[in-house]
């Protein structure tokens, strides 16, 4: 007996059984919501892993500046303006900056 038999046969008796369930095909829009949704997920996943990879280098480079607990915010204004004072050479420093521009730490 050929597989596209079994299925057949199978996929008949699931449906007599009532085990099977109906599916809907989502539409242009909504699939276009869907990649709206994903898309939104993965630029917050990105900036997290840039916040974490900005603050390592931080770190690496001397950094020791903590806010206050009762702030709630390890990124801000102040946080960037201290990376930008911190003791290095002069293309890292830029390079920190612009960073710090590009994820959204300046405030």
């Amino acid at each position: 007996m050929k597989t596209d038999r079994r299925d057949a046969a199978k996929l008949a008796r699931c449906h007599r059984s009532g085990d099977l369930t109906s599916v809907w095909v989502p539409d242009k829009n909504h699939e276009a919501l869907r990649d709206l949704v994903r898309r939104r997920e993965t630029a917050f996943q990105d900036r997290h892993r840039a916040r974490q990879r900005f603050g390592k280098f931080l770190l690496r480079h001397g950094d020791e500046f903590r806010l206050p607990v009762e702030c709630g915010c390890f990124f801000t204004a102040i946080r960037a303006s201290s990376a930008i004072t911190l003791p290095l050479p002069i293309a890292p420093k830029t390079i920190a900056a612009g960073q710090a521009e590009q994820i959204g730490m300046n405030g």
